[in-house]
């Protein structure tokens, strides 16, 4: 019986080592559990998210730098310009000092922006030593951790040989128990000292027991205190945030409307810049020039007038009845092809056009239509000029040129039939020209034509044609025009020939070809007279 009551006492206490392993194996699983290296881990990851967003600031706070020094080089560059402008009086003392002031402004604007840029940099560094910090913390957290984890190893390792002692000593009890059975009273005894001291010791694991749960509840309480810490911190964390980005967006705001007052401004020096210069959308010469250096102008006062030699127009008047010859079948103008011929020194100065329009009404007191004619190159013209203008009328076919005394009163034509004897032909009557007409006939070719039509000659008539005559007459009015020619030249005597060539040289409206045309001419023997008298009128000679 003692032996037996010796055997319940090592199971006693066995299961007292065991209950001992278990504890200290919870002990071990909540030092594995501690949340202080995560909370650690979270507070670097946010020291973390702290500096980049500081970087972040930093590099805006670089960019709205270099921004503001841009805007500090072009308020540079336009004072000195104003500053310019003054010296050559082309500005007021008011727009310089506008660029000065503008100058000012963006030193200053500069001035804050590098401010920004050394807070950011400084808030990078804090941000930075924060990281530090919290990699201490963490790394002493895990060594915390790591100690405990070796402590409680350790314990749970002492318990494991408790237990197996106590296996030990129940196996030794066991085994002696028949051997203890002589020895019961002593064992008894020595088992209730066994047993008093077992009571002892599971008193003092008892006690050891509710001191270390009074210290697991104390690291609770003081992990709890550490979270709400941690809380509070992250709370601030999100409130300074929240006010560095509402700081952020008023300076935004605040370098918004800046920059809206640099455009204003600038386009204020640009609009003050503008006003003092006038550019035409075209290239040209200026005449009737109407400013003075200096002088003052008022509201729509005409400075000049600007002609392009380039783009020249000719305007001419013609006829009603020549008008509808360059109009096609629906009213319309025909860009028809034109020579204009200017009279310089009895030489005739060509340049050739084309039609493009017409006047869109007729002036009270005048007849025909005015057109307009664009040339294609102006050399030697200027606006003013007098000219003579030819126009090339479309083409027309199946028509004969005849003389206007060819045609009777009924707007016919007298023709040789057989045994010379005149008949009658209608014609359609196209254009008079001169002493000429064009006309259109059917029947007309290969007819002998009566080039002069009297009231004694008609239908049936038989008549002698008088072919040879004719021909007599063209080379006698031939002959006495080769003279007129020749009695229209002149001799010149040196003195007179010199000046009229200096007069000529000197004149500058006049094209180099024409120019050489006509000194080729005055270095002849004979000269027009036509055009010596032309040059002596241009001479006041």
């Amino acid at each position: 019986t003692e032996d037996e009551l010796s055997v319940d006492v090592a199971r006693a206490d066995l299961a007292e080592a065991e209950v001992q392993v278990m504890d200290s194996e919870g002990s071990l699983r909540l030092t594995e559990d501690e949340l202080s290296v995560d909370v650690a881990r979270a507070d670097l990851a946010e020291a973390e998210v702290q500096l980049r967003d500081a970087e972040g600031s930093l590099r805006l706070a670089e960019d709205e730098l270099t921004g503001a020094r841009e805007q500090l080089d072009l308020r540079q560059r336009s004072f000195i310009r104003q500053q310019n402008l003054k010296e050559r009086g082309l500005v007021s003392d008011v727009s310089v000092e506008a660029a000065e002031l503008s100058l000012s402004s963006s030193n200053q604007a500069e001035l804050s922006k590098r401010q920004a840029v050394h807070k950011a940099k400084l808030q990078v560094e804090q941000s930075r030593n924060i990281i530090t910090r919290r990699l201490l913390n963490l790394s002493n957290a895990e060594f915390s951790r790591t100690e405990a984890i070796q402590k409680a190893e350790l314990k749970l390792e002492q318990s494991r040989n408790i237990v197996n002692r106590r296996k030990l000593n129940l196996s030794n009890a066991e085994f002696s128990k028949t051997e203890a059975i002589q020895k019961a009273k002593l064992k008894l005894e020595q088992s209730r000292n066994i047993v008093n001291r077992r009571k002892l010791n599971l008193s003092n694991a008892e006690f050891s027991k509710t001191e270390a749960i009074q210290k697991a509840k104390l690291k609770l309480e003081q992990s709890r205190n550490i979270v709400n810490r941690r809380k509070l911190n992250l709370s601030n964390a999100e409130f300074s945030k929240t006010e560095a980005i509402q700081k952020a967006k008023l300076k935004l705001e605040q370098s918004r409307n800046l920059i809206n007052r640099r455009k204003l401004n600038l386009a204020n020096a640009e609009r003050l810049l503008a006003d003092t210069e006038l550019y035409a959308s075209f290239d040209g010469r200026l005449s009737n020039v109407n400013v003075t250096l200096g002088g003052l102008l008022n509201k729509n006062e005409r400075l000049a007038s600007l002609v392009d030699p380039d783009n020249l127009e000719v305007s001419f008047r013609v006829s009603t009845s020549q008008y509808k010859h360059v109009i096609d079948k629906g009213g319309n103008l025909i860009e028809s092809p034109v020579e204009v011929a200017l009279d310089v020194m009895g030489d005739n100065l060509k340049v050739s056009g084309r039609l493009i329009r017409e006047s869109a009404s007729v002036n009270e007191g005048t007849s025909g239509r005015l057109l307009f004619a664009k040339l294609t190159r102006s050399t030697g013209l200027r606006p003013g000029d007098f000219v003579s203008v030819s126009v090339n009328e479309p083409v027309l076919k199946d028509v004969i040129i005849l003389p206007a005394s060819a045609l009777t009163s009924n707007e016919e034509v007298l023709v040789l039939g057989d045994k010379d004897r005149l008949e009658e032909l209608p014609v359609n009557i196209l254009r008079r020209q001169g002493d000429t007409v064009i006309i259109r006939a059917s029947g007309l070719e290969g007819k002998e034509v009566v080039a002069k039509s009297t009231q004694f000659l008609g239908k049936g008539i038989k008549i002698k044609p008088l072919r040879g005559q004719i021909e007599s007459k063209v080379k006698v009015n031939a002959e006495l025009k080769e003279k007129s020619e020749e009695s229209d030249l002149i001799e010149l005597d040196e003195g007179r020939r010199a000046r009229l060539i200096s007069a000529i040289e000197a004149n500058t409206r006049i094209p180099e070809g024409q120019k050489k045309k006509m000194l080729d001419s005055l270095g002849k023997k004979k000269v027009s007279l036509d055009l010596v008298q032309r040059i002596e009128s241009r001479m006041g000679g």
